[in-house]
């Protein structure tokens, strides 16, 4: 049975993730997680957590970031909380698969954090919506393109785009 992770952290991306959420929680061959992150858990929004467990979604993990502000420090805060929060919560439910939604730098934390076996050097950039797939690893100063699924093994000073991804240059020396 494969494990497919929702991660939300407001109502808007759960109102969208709902009928997914659904549609895998009726799947035999499939096991939804569910951690429930940033606004669902705080007051001031109402406390919408609880919308989960009406909706019978049980949830694995409730990941406070803690106080939501939009001030710089407060951003590096909680990107830096929830990096820890997120590599702890991922290898405790081991997903195959983790769905994220959002425009906000509160979900660019479990896009960031690695698990599964993924090794990352120096220098690399991965481009936004990159996938890298279970037990790889990515030398040094490599680019990943945006939304590139990585499925093999990169070696030093590669540019790597698409799905799958393939070397479009070799840089460097």
């Amino acid at each position: 049975m494969k494990k497919i992770c929702v991660v939300s952290g407001t109502r808007a991306d759960y109102g969208l993730l709902y009928w997914t959420m659904k549609e895998i929680q009726k799947s035999t061959e499939l096991k939804l997680q569910v951690i429930a992150t940033c606004m669902h858990l705080d007051s001031k929004f109402g406390e919408t957590w609880k919308n989960f467990q009406a909706d019978g979604f049980p949830i694995d993990k409730k990941l406070s970031l803690g106080e939501l502000l939009d001030s710089r420090s407060s951003v590096i805060d909680q990107v830096s909380t929830g990096l820890k929060g997120f590599f702890e919560a991922f290898n405790e439910l081991k997903p195959d698969l983790i769905l994220i939604l959002g425009d906000r730098y509160d979900v660019m934390n479990p896009g960031a954090t690695i698990s599964g076996n993924v090794t990352i050097g120096d220098g690399n950039l991965l481009g936004t919506g990159s996938t890298i797939l279970q037990n790889l690893s990515i030398s040094n100063n490599n680019i990943i393109g945006g939304n590139g699924l990585l499925s093999k093994n990169v070696l030093n000073d590669k540019v790597m785009i698409g799905v799958p991804c393939k070397e479009l240059i070799k840089v460097g020396n």
